[in-house]
């Protein structure tokens, strides 16, 4: 398996912060925000399990994965399982990491006609955390290019930090 992200290096325009209110919105509302500005410039490639591109986008799924990836790298941290849920309609696939030996079994489960051939792959635990750090590092060089003020955001300081 393999997730990469590709936003742009610079921006014409920059994203305008909005406020935030803490009764209706939480950081999955950062993340949509900066998810939409950089829809049509970005890049979310997904493969693996017999499929070389996933159905993704940045637009619906990059969110999706953000959310996930704090306790995802908790979990490898301790050498725990976790699963990645990819729930959006059109992707409906989700992958359980099972932690084996100096890494993880990666099981892919399909909520569509598709179905992953093979259903399991093995990863590296070091590649695995390299990996989605790379995704949550590019997310957050992004925003210092296309939404600076929002860098500093409490939300995505704990999100970073992996506390709710």
């Amino acid at each position: 398996m393999q997730i990469e992200l590709h936003l742009p290096d610079s921006v014409h325009e920059r994203m305008q912060a909005r406020t935030y209110d803490p009764e209706m919105d939480d950081v999955r509302s950062i993340f949509t925000d900066v998810a939409d500005f950089a829809a049509q410039h970005g890049t979310l490639r997904i493969s693996g399990f017999g499929e070389s591109r996933w159905p993704v986008d940045v637009w619906l799924d990059l969110s999706v994965l953000l959310e996930q990836l704090p306790q995802a790298l908790t979990a490898i941290e301790a050498g725990a399982p976790f699963e990645i849920d990819f729930y959006e309609q059109g992707s409906e696939r989700k992958v359980v990491f099972a932690p084996e030996k100096n890494g993880y079994r990666a099981t892919c489960l399909s909520d569509t006609k598709w179905q992953p051939d093979p259903a399991v792959e093995y990863m590296d635990r070091e590649s695995l955390a390299t990996m989605l750090l790379a995704v949550r590092d590019e997310f957050m060089r992004y925003v210092g290019v296309c939404c600076p003020d929002l860098v500093q955001h409490p939300w995505l300081q704990a999100w970073l930090k992996g506390t709710p």
